[in-house]
């Protein structure tokens, strides 16, 4: 009986080929390049192409464990309801109805399942919150928490009231809406730090997270000191807490999130580069500060932890004008790499990430080349793939 003879294709790279088999190896590895893609399904697709839409795109996953996107369409706030894992197939609310003019979105998960939404008004220039009736939020009611604010952030604390942070932007001030119940029905303005000087402005693109069930915030002091600050409420209310000078060179997209350990990481954008501050201790008094990518790359930065407990991250390439991974190889991010997932165009801004239960996580995101909204349902935990410089495909370790 004959033995089969099995090539290992990963062997490929490093063996010598006579000039006339190297186009076969090539071929060959592109081969297998397209059916991984194939096996795995992780293409990029367009969710809403009416008009200019998909600005300031939010995900979360719903209760039924499937995604749920909140985005503007032509100013105003629509929703997608995912029908399946990838978001394939999926169900619109159109909330133009009830008069939303919606920018700057963040979304949450209420314990009973339906989506709260917090948003700016950019006809207001009000802080807003957008209560689902449903969990598909087909119809919604919508209150103002403050007249003058930007970049909402919304998270679901230990006993079910959401907690909004956002940027008091009338007196440039850090600030949180503790809500006094789980509909936010009423609730209170807590200032939590204000300007350290006249030409400073604090607060500005906030995130907010629980860790060991207390609030913690992070956020910019803008110029001219350009600091990223860490706010660690003493209380589930944030009655009261301290603020830390945490980073330096912080110029946008804050975002938090606090792994397994309790020690937060925090992703920010310096205005030139994507930072990461890894937190030693849960509050963030010592830190470590590393450069994860190249010149221009960490705008529009969303952050998610995988089923694996560690940090993935999404955001715009503003240098090459597409939306690039950061996966994190460790806990604390102490090694990573960084991946280009879509091209060509100008696609990536407005990114989202979310992790889907026993999936890879998905991410919303803006196609600026075309005016839509896309998805890019990641194939594994480290939501990357590789663009090869000849444009084909192909998975990554």
């Amino acid at each position: 009986m004959d033995t089969p003879i099995s090539l290992d294709l990963n062997l490929m790279p490093y063996i010598t080929f006579p000039p006339a088999l190297r186009i076969w190896r090539r071929s060959i590895l592109i081969l297998v390049s397209v059916l991984a893609l194939a096996t795995h399904a992780n293409a990029q697709f367009t969710l809403d192409s009416e008009g200019l839409t998909g600005q300031h795109s939010a995900v979360a996953i719903g209760q039924d464990d499937l995604p749920i996107i909140a985005f503007q369409s032509a100013n105003a706030l629509k929703v997608i309801h995912c029908l399946t894992s990838d978001c394939a197939t999926f169900e619109v609310s159109d909330l133009t109805a009830i008069a939303i003019s919606a920018n700057e979105i963040s979304i949450a998960i209420r314990t009973d399942g339906r989506p709260m939404i917090a948003l700016q008004s950019n006809s207001s220039l009000a802080v807003e919150l957008v209560d689902c009736a449903d969990a598909i939020c087909s119809t919604a009611t919508t209150r103002s928490l403050a007249n003058s604010g930007r970049y909402p952030d919304i998270a679901i604390r230990d006993d079910g009231r959401p907690i909004i942070a956002f940027h008091r932007s009338a007196d440039r001030m850090a600030a949180i809406y503790d809500c006094s119940d789980q509909s936010c029905s009423d609730g209170i303005v807590r200032i939590l730090d204000a300007p350290l000087s006249s030409a400073g402005s604090l607060g500005t693109f906030p995130s907010i997270a629980i860790g060991s069930g207390l609030p913690i915030i992070s956020y910019v002091e803008g110029f001219p000191n350009n600091r990223l600050i860490v706010f660690r409420c003493a209380d589930v209310n944030c009655a009261t807490g301290a603020a830390t000078v945490a980073g330096s060179s912080a110029n946008s997209f804050t975002q938090l999130v606090v792994p397994a350990d309790g020690r937060p990481l925090i992703g920010y954008y310096s205005g030139t580069q994507l930072q990461l501050l890894d937190c030693l201790d849960i509050d963030c008094l010592q830190t470590t500060q590393r450069s994860l990518d190249v010149s221009l790359a960490g705008a529009n930065l969303s952050i998610a932890l995988n089923a694996n407990g560690l940090a993935v991250m999404s955001y715009y390439d503003a240098a090459a004008r597409d939306l690039k991974t950061y996966q994190c190889f460790d806990i604390r991010c102490a090694s990573g790499k960084p991946d280009r997932v879509d091209q060509p165009g100008e696609v990536g801004e407005f990114t989202s990430i979310a992790l889907r239960p026993g999936e890879g996580p998905i991410i919303s995101y803006f196609d600026g080349g075309n005016g839509d909204l896309k998805v890019y349902p990641c194939p594994d935990q480290g939501c990357a793939i590789q663009i090869f410089d000849d444009g084909f495909e192909g998975l990554t370790p």
